[in-house]
């Protein structure tokens, strides 16, 4: 996938589900003064798998159970 293509998916498919992320991480994470990392680990997680390979949905939701394990 071309990296415009990677970030127009990214921005149209996954930043939507910004607002659900942040309510997961606050409900889940003890330390609210690591949320923004989390979160910013998250979608860098996300975007470098979805350039080697881009799912048919989003897959935000799982990633964000792997980073706070």
């Amino acid at each position: 996938m071309k990296d415009d293509d990677l970030s127009a998916w990214f921005v149209e498919q996954v930043l939507p589900l910004e607002g659900v992320l942040e309510r997961y991480l606050r409900r889940n994470w003890r330390d609210a003064s690591e949320i923004a990392d989390l979160r910013q680990e998250v979608y860098a997680r996300v975007y470098d798998g979805c350039a080697q390979r881009r799912p048919s949905r989003p897959r935000l939701l799982c990633c964000r159970r792997r980073a706070t394990c």
